[in-house]
């Protein structure tokens, strides 16, 4: 977290975030009502100052400070933020941050030092992009010379035929492309990425994901109605053990703007792809940055709790951190748009559908790599840019406390932690309730509950006998895929109120277990799907309580 000369490493942010005794919760931030928690044990709210920012687009439009917290330690306060709600706009993207602020002298501050922090989102969407009309400007010349070039009044942009990517990008006579547009999935690895021989670094390595080769495929365009020339190049990327087919698309309008889709269909043995996306090298001139998305220090898909969405600026050469261990650094994430220019303005905008991962740096992947067995960095001579895809599968692997197992995964579901497969090790008692089958007697609360949300299977049962020290019960592994298409429910926490109150007592029936409920729509639900009220909840498959639960919520 600390470098030897005492210099603080960028994920000391994150740790802050997590360690931090103060938090707000969302009860309901459309309308202004958060939670506030004090998590000390000894400690209130005495002197703690509570600053909130409205943001509007990234940009601050209403501020105000709370003084009057009265928060027992252990305990939570209910605050109603003062902003008016008819102001804020639909089409635009809210957010709130929230400051702590301790005010009283200490023997390592003078006072009003930030102790904790949070951001949250309003639950208003930017609306959906607008169909494009039909351009005015000059049509689009498209000649076959070398590839494909495409011709605007004032650009010129040209795809080469050996690789399929885009090489030049001429705007009112300067190159805004220092190197050809090509897909990257590689990084400089990082410590962590580093290990055994069966590493994720060592896989990238034998998979060849830094230095694979193109085969083009297909390089052809087609003018538009609108005006616009959309070229499209196939591409098959040829690595050490596979390869990667490449669909990219270029919507090129007249005005110069450019459209980029691509599609990477991945057939390569690999723990898991480093990234993502494209790179290029652009003018060492542009110097400057301003992006709207996570800042203003780095951040990764699994470390940006502490980078608030908003609007930075910064210079190219402050994303570079001089690790121990030569490794990439630097990233951004969830970006909305990104600028980077000169000192005189020029340059080029990068805008997300919706959003993006980037990173700049004055230095090449190579250059870097280079660096930790040479200790010479060299920089300056372009400006190397990445832009990858924000990648929001998470996969989480563990082997769980068993006394904690149901809160855990309770949690994972209430956080809505975008997990897309789970793998756990738990006891071999609770696997047997979460993969049973509809109509025995392991089937409970906790059986349809979860199933809702995932396809649970068991992978195998560990005999007690595999661990030394010997516990007392055997466990076993289990695999939780993520549905992607849930059945509708009106509100989650009635739904799991109505699975709860329906296994109340496990020998009586569903009719007994819900009868503070109205009784003629339980027999309507159960009807539809041939059961009586007189049926036990055992024996009633997930989606019926789900419709039970939208039917009575009515």
């Amino acid at each position: 977290l600390v470098n030897p000369d005492r210099e603080v490493q960028p994920e000391i942010y994150e740790l802050k975030k997590v360690y931090q005794n103060f938090n707000v919760e969302n009860i309901d931030i459309n309308e202004g009502l958060v939670s506030i928690s004090n998590t000390n044990y000894f400690v209130d709210t005495k002197g703690i100052t509570l600053c909130w920012t409205l943001l509007e687009n990234g940009i601050p439009i209403k501020r105000d400070t709370i003084t009057t917290l009265n928060i027992a330690p252990q305990s939570r306060q209910l605050i109603e933020l003062n902003f008016s709600r008819q102001n804020l706009k639909a089409g635009n993207e809210y957010h709130v941050n929230f400051s702590f602020y301790d005010t009283k002298k200490r023997n390592y501050s003078e006072g009003s030092v930030e102790i904790a922090s949070e951001q949250l989102a309003l639950d208003l969407l930017p609306q959906p992009s607008i169909e494009r009309e039909a351009s005015t400007a000059s049509p689009l010349r498209v000649e076959r010379k070398n590839g494909l070039t495409v011709t605007g009044k004032k650009f010129h942009i040209q795809f080469d035929k050996l690789t399929g990517a885009m090489s030049q990008f001429v705007y009112r006579g300067s190159d805004l492309l220092k190197s050809p547009l090509l897909p990257c999935f590689w990084r400089v690895p990082t410590d962590n990425d580093e290990g055994r021989n069966n590493s994720y670094a060592s896989s990238w390595r034998k998979a060849g994901l830094d230095g694979y080769k193109i085969k083009p495929k297909q390089l052809d365009f087609t003018v538009l109605p609108t005006g616009y020339v959309q070229v499209y190049a196939n591409n098959l990327l040829e690595c050490k053990e596979g390869n990667i087919l490449q669909k990219a698309n270029y919507m090129v309008s007249p005005e110069g703007e450019v459209i980029i889709d691509v599609v990477f269909h991945v057939n390569v043995d690999v723990l898991s792809l480093a990234r993502v996306g494209m790179e290029c090298a652009l003018p060492v001139e542009w110097q400057n940055l301003t992006w709207f998305g996570r800042g203003p220090h780095e951040s990764y898909d699994d470390r940006k709790e502490s980078a608030y969405v908003g609007i930075y600026k910064a210079m190219v050469s402050e994303q570079f951190f001089s690790h121990i261990m030569p490794q990439e650094n630097g990233n951004k994430t969830d970006n909305r748009w990104l600028e980077i220019y000169d000192d005189s303005g020029n340059g080029m905008r990068i805008t997300g559908k919706p959003l993006f991962n980037f990173n700049i740096q004055n230095y090449s992947d190579k250059d870097l790599n280079r660096s930790k067995k040479e200790h010479t960095l060299i920089r300056g001579e372009k400006n190397f840019c990445r832009i990858n895809y924000c990648f929001d599968n998470l996969y989480i692997v563990a082997n769980l406390p068993y006394y904690i197992t149901t809160p855990i995964i309770s949690k994972i579901i209430e956080e809505k932690i975008p997990a897309c497969e789970i793998v756990i090790m738990i006891q071999k008692e609770v696997a047997d309730r979460l993969c049973a089958l509809v109509g025995t007697k392991e089937y409970g609360q906790l059986t349809v509950f979860l199933n809702y949300f995932y396809d649970i299977k068991r992978v195998t049962n560990v005999s007690k006998n595999s661990f030394v020290p010997k516990p007392k019960v055997d466990s076993a592994v289990i695999k939780m895929v993520k549905k992607n298409n849930l059945e509708y429910v009106k509100d989650l926490d009635f739904f799991r109120k109505i699975v709860k109150d329906s296994f109340r007592f496990k020998r009586k029936t569903i009719k007994n277990n819900l009868c503070n409920y109205d009784i003629n729509i339980i027999e309507s639900v159960l009807e539809k799907y041939n059961f009586n009220i007189n049926t036990r909840s055992e024996n009633i498959p997930y989606y019926v309580f789900v419709e039970l639960a939208n039917e009575l919520l009515k």
